[in-house]
């Protein structure tokens, strides 16, 4: 919204960018975990959500840039965040191996599962056109019902020369896949193939996001290097 692109990292902060053409600028940098910001989400206008090392996820008005509330519960780092907007609800996984079901508007956890749903190596949820969740981790893709976090599927992701998805954005019938190495796929869900293949970063591909119509973006470890692809 507003043309606006919302960042995070190492530094703990957040930071906010107007972007418009090809060019940006910052507008405001906060302080936000007292540990590595793992990843920052889109809610409801104008919130967004962060989570981070520090076990905690927080609330944040873009508008404002102030912070609304905290979700806690997590012992330990939470890796990865997702919005379901059509359940007003929160999904998030972290290293204490809980996968947990947040309600918006309570900030209460309604539901919580152990074991196989999440491991230490998971880094990102991804929200699937069939109305299912994936998350993944080392090797594995789990798919998972997002009311009640009952396990439908484990996809092997061995299409990704024994590496692992450290993200993946689904578009259509797309899913676009993040590795710890650089390398991004592209892999047509309706055929299980790869359409798409390339080392398009130096190092772990940390983010994909979805950035207007046409566009997504990529973060990654190589030198903080933000960037922006055509779809």
């Amino acid at each position: 919204h507003d043309n606006k692109l919302v960042s995070c990292g190492a530094d703990k902060n957040l930071k906010f960018w107007k972007i418009e053409s090809q060019s940006y600028e910052l507008l405001k940098t906060i302080k936000a975990h007292t540990g590595t910001v793992n990843k920052v989400i889109q809610l409801r206008y104008p919130l967004i959500a962060s989570c981070s090392e520090d076990a905690l996820i927080h609330i944040w008005s873009a508008k404002t840039y102030k912070k609304i509330s905290s979700l806690t519960g997590h012992k330990g780092s939470v890796y990865t965040i997702l919005y379901v907007a059509n359940k007003e609800t929160i999904i998030s996984a972290g290293k204490d191996s809980i996968l947990r079901l947040w309600n918006l508007s309570t900030k209460q956890c309604l539901k919580k599962r152990k074991g196989i749903y999440c491991f230490e190596s998971s880094h990102s949820l991804c929200l699937l056109s069939t109305g299912n969740v994936a998350l993944s981790g080392k090797h594995q893709i789990v798919i998972f019902d997002p009311e009640d976090l009952e396990l439908l599927d484990v996809v092997e992701d061995k299409f990704i020369d024994n590496t692992f998805v450290s993200c993946f954005l689904n578009i259509g019938n797309n899913l676009i896949c993040g590795t710890d190495c650089g390398k991004m796929c592209n892999v047509d869900l309706e055929t299980n193939k790869i359409v798409f293949k390339a080392e398009v970063h130096f190092d772990f591909i940390s983010s994909l996001v979805k950035y207007g119509k046409n566009l997504f973006v990529s973060g990654s470890w190589d030198m903080s290097r933000i960037k922006f692809w055509k779809f």
